[in-house]
């Protein structure tokens, strides 16, 4: 897997990577590379790392993204690729990021810029409640756990992911 990851200066970036690593299999190995939350810097961040030999699309089986915006400008980069071969690997690979807003990461998995995205509750009605509790006397609790969906669903990414298996020669 790439994994492509916030500014490391991001506490956000660092709990997303800390997520990441308690959920995934040991099996699963990462190449990690790390740039800014726009998508210009992922961009960069990609096109140099595509310059180094040891960027060969057939080591990777997905990209995954702390952030949309780092999905698409990965993407841009990948498309821009110079080695036509490479560059026609790369676009095969699943691409995901997170925040999964309607007018970015759903619609551009909807458009299929994106293969899927992590849909992040927003923070602002459960921090309203959380004080309003506060206010009256209530304790808040130490941690809260906003709740993250994939778009789309679990189920049908298994049903993706079953069907490039039937179609892939070598898998």
């Amino acid at each position: 897997m790439l994994y492509i990851q916030g500014p490391s200066t991001s506490s956000a970036a660092a709990q997303r990577t800390i997520g990441m690593e308690s959920t995934k299999p040991e099996n699963i190995k990462l190449k990690t590379l790390r740039c800014g939350w726009l998508e210009e810097g992922a961009r960069e961040a990609v096109t140099a790392w595509l310059r180094l030999s040891t960027s060969r699309a057939a080591t990777i089986d997905v990209i995954g993204c702390q952030s949309d915006s780092i999905a698409v400008g990965a993407k841009k980069a990948l498309e821009d690729h110079t080695d036509s071969a490479e560059r026609e690997l790369w676009m095969q690979k699943p691409l995901t990021g997170i925040d999964g807003l309607p007018t970015e990461g759903k619609a551009w998995v909807d458009q299929r810029t994106l293969t899927a995205t992590i849909v992040a509750g927003t923070t602002t009605e459960i921090a309203l409640h959380l004080v309003a509790r506060a206010l009256s006397g209530e304790a808040p609790p130490e941690r809260t756990v906003i709740e993250a969906k994939s778009y789309p669903s679990l189920e049908k990414l298994n049903e993706m992911g079953a069907k490039l298996q039937r179609q892939s020669p070598h898998r």
